[in-house]
């Protein structure tokens, strides 16, 4: 109902009151999305190990009320009196993860607010025109009360408030709570369009019940307005229903930081448990990988075996230039495909080469090299199952393959119980260098307490000649993460100055040898990225050598820090290593990356996000934060984004999904090469979506999901640069 009646104050009276806020000529904007968005205090009941699905954000998309200044709209705004019920929704704060609930609602932190009016120029508030506070019954001296929640009729103790100014003509009306936990946690106060709604603020919802039991952000309702006439200055408004508060707003502006655009591809081998297949070589798009997360193109296959998908899983995909080659474990045996290097398509559904199992012992060649010796081409393979962390090498250690002929050769078993983890070859195609870890059985067995390299010739045809003595080096890969498990390290040779050298990751750093002699030559310290450097990947151009660490730094390594309580505690930190491979000696590359802001340069890329917690300790010092769990990973590097994935081989036709072990990054973790940073997709907000999630049908993940909705498993990931 509508009455008019003259006000006797003035909008400069109102100003002079601190009932109107400021206005400036108002913006045009676009939404900005909400989303239902160790040293370390991981947050309880987090294993990092769990969280397969993308969040469902369906209703966070078509959320209105949360803008951002981009423009200009001019409005008149006259006195009026308006007056309104209002109540909190039923339920309201129950679309928080219950891990935050608690910390959210203590001492009525997101029920005490003041209160005021968003005019808008559309129904979805994507045109805000002036914020003015409200006049709540029985205030207090600051002008905020601690509203009740609706009862699950809808009523309740609603509060009455009324509006002393609104714009002339139609607008439309967002109510929004300024919490005390958004001015308390230093998310700023309501002043006008350009920060009204703030982070933990909560606005208006067109129903009275908040959460129907939906997961993660899809629990939280969407804000909503309401249609506002005010025909000419004076004008008393009475609003007949009761307007609920129940949306709470994060920005998630520090979060969701798009992907940056990479003209390649990606091409990751992928399984699921549904096993709607087993097979899928998926290739991703990288030109707006944040814009489409889970989407895979059209050419998008399922590898094929004689006309039938292929029954069984891709394990590795070995880079051959022109080609690739793909090795798929299945019943039968490990079996060698042939892709084309430049699209990642399948070449032929016969197999180059199948390696059978010996009995129960299922071959698993797959890490390797590809050489062209003798006027053809070769692969060299090594066993590597799963994580690579098993200590004998059955059925063999060793797998050749004459790409051009078909031949194989596996027959190396004197050598099973050596854990060939890593391969390299010299440029030349007469040697390759096999390394052993220290864990092996065969070094236990013989108090060998450090990996060895094994020089074996290469005949002139390129079969398997003489396996040489091995060398002892003085580096380990021995740490377990805090796991039972030690994990392989890698080998690569690189052209240094001119001259090729042999890259040894160990616990501590990158070692560096001459691949002749074998003997060391260098050792560069990595101790501050990360233990365990488990593999190595050049950048497109072979300026820069990625160097990634299994393990987190140890504590008295790191110098990332978050709050905790009244102090400060130190944080995670795990960071592949940015290598500069222009010069005489191997190098930390100089960049800008600076993962803490802390002014001094990190050189590395963070696969811990340490933005995501950094994010959630802003609001609380106490707040839960997640663990980020890492089981043998496999990167690969493109133009502006580089990828990790982590264990997940399934092979010999078993129906037991083995997870990515990327915890929250499932499947895939995606990270910029120019900021260092981890893109989080899908909108996740840690304060709905949680920190963990349940297999395939979580929430609590914010990595990208190959196949949404179902529990999946990466085996490869290889980067695809734009036209080859």
């Amino acid at each position: 109902m509508q009455t008019h009646a003259f006000l006797a104050s003035t909008s400069a009276r109102l100003l002079a009151l601190g009932l109107l806020a400021p206005l400036c000529a108002c913006p045009t904007v676009e939404e900005t999305p909400e989303s239902s968005s160790g040293s370390e205090t991981d947050a309880p009941g987090t294993d990092g190990t769990d969280g397969t699905d993308d969040t469902d954000t369906d209703a966070t998309d078509t959320d209105v009320g949360d803008a951002s200044s981009t423009g200009d709209v001019p409005v008149e705004l006259v006195e009026a009196d308006i007056g309104v019920q209002v109540l909190l929704g039923n339920n309201y704060a129950i679309q928080l993860d219950e891990l935050f609930r608690a910390s959210f609602t203590a001492s009525s932190g997101i029920a005490r607010m003041r209160i005021f009016a968003r005019y808008c120029a559309d129904a979805a508030c994507e045109q805000p025109l002036a914020v003015v506070q409200a006049e709540i019954e029985d205030a207090d001296e600051d002008g905020s009360y601690v509203f009740s929640t609706a009862s699950t009729s809808g009523m309740g103790f609603d509060r009455a408030v009324r509006i002393p100014a609104a714009p002339l003509g139609t607008s439309y009306l967002q109510l929004v709570g300024d919490t005390q936990a958004s001015v308390e946690w230093g998310k700023g106060e309501c002043t006008d369009v350009s920060d009204c709604p703030g982070d933990v603020d909560v606005l208006q919802v067109a129903d009275f019940q908040v959460n129907l039991d939906l997961p993660g952000s899809a629990g939280n309702p969407p804000a909503s307005t309401l249609e506002m006439n005010v025909d000419e200055p004076g004008a008393t408004i009475e609003v007949e229903d009761i307007i609920y508060l129940g949306h709470l707003h994060f920005s998630g502006e520090e979060l969701w930081t798009p992907a940056p655009a990479d003209a390649g591809r990606l091409l990751a081998a992928v399984s699921n448990e549904d096993d709607s297949f087993r097979n899928r070589m998926a290739l991703i798009d990288l030109a707006d990988a944040s814009a489409t997360p889970g989407q895979l193109a059209d050419d998008s296959y399922h590898l094929q075996l004689d006309g039938s998908d292929f029954p069984g899983d891709v394990c590795g995909v070995i880079d051959g230039g022109e080609s690739l080659y793909a090795i798929g474990v299945g019943s039968a045996g490990a079996h060698v495909f042939e892709l084309d290097g430049t699209t990642g398509q399948q070449v032929s559904d016969t197999p180059i080469a199948v390696f059978p199992p010996d009995g129960e012992n299922y071959p698993w060649p797959c890490r390797g090299v590809h050489a062209e010796v003798g006027g053809a081409s070769h692969l060299y393979l090594v066993q590597y199952k799963g994580a690579g962390a098993e200590d004998t090498s059955t059925p063999s250690p060793l797998y050749h393959v004459n790409l051009d002929t078909g031949a194989t050769e596996s027959d190396f078993t004197e050598y099973s119980e050596w854990a060939w983890r890593s391969l390299a070859i010299n440029d030349a195609g007469t040697q390759l260098i096999a390394q052993d870890m220290s864990w092996s059985k065969n070094s236990r067995d013989n108090n060998v307490d450090f990996n060895r390299l094994v020089p074996i010739d290469l005949e002139a045809d390129g079969s398997i000649g003489t396996i040489g003595e091995p060398t002892v080096t003085d580096v380990t890969a021995d740490d377990t993460c805090g796991g039972q498990l030690s994990y392989p390290s890698a080998a690569k040779i690189v052209s240094l100055g001119g001259e090729d050298k042999l890259l040894i990751g160990h616990d501590f750093g990158v070692a560096v040898y001459d691949p002749d002699t074998l003997a060391k030559e260098d050792d560069l310290d990595l101790r501050t990225f990360g233990i365990v450097f488990t593999d190595f990947a050049l950048s497109p151009d072979a300026q820069r050598l990625y160097a990634l660490p299994v393990c987190k730094s140890v504590t008295g390594d790191s110098d990332f820090e978050l709050p905790q309580g009244a102090g400060m505690e130190k944080a995670d930190k795990n960071l592949v290593a940015i290598l500069d491979v222009t010069g005489d000696a191997l190098a930390v590359a100089q960049t800008e990356i600076d993962i803490n802001e802390d002014g001094t340069p990190d050189n590395g890329i963070d696969m811990d996000y340490y933005r995501v917690k950094s994010y959630i300790r802003s609001f609380n010092s106490t707040l839960p934060i997640p663990p980020v769990v890492y089981t043998g990973p496999q990167m690969a590097v493109g133009e502006s984004l580089l990828f990790v994935r982590g264990s997940g081989i399934q092979g010999n036709g078993s129906d037991v999904i083995s997870s990515s072990g990327l915890g929250q990054t499932q499947d895939i973790g995606v990270f910029d090469l120019s900021t260092g940073d981890g893109v989080v997709f899908d909108r996740y907000m840690p304060f709905f979506d949680g920190l963990s999630s349940e297999a395939g049908t979580g929430t609590g993940i914010w990595g990208y999901d190959v196949n949404p909705g179902v529990e999946s498993s990466v085996g490869w990931v290889h980067y695809l640069p734009a036209g080859g």
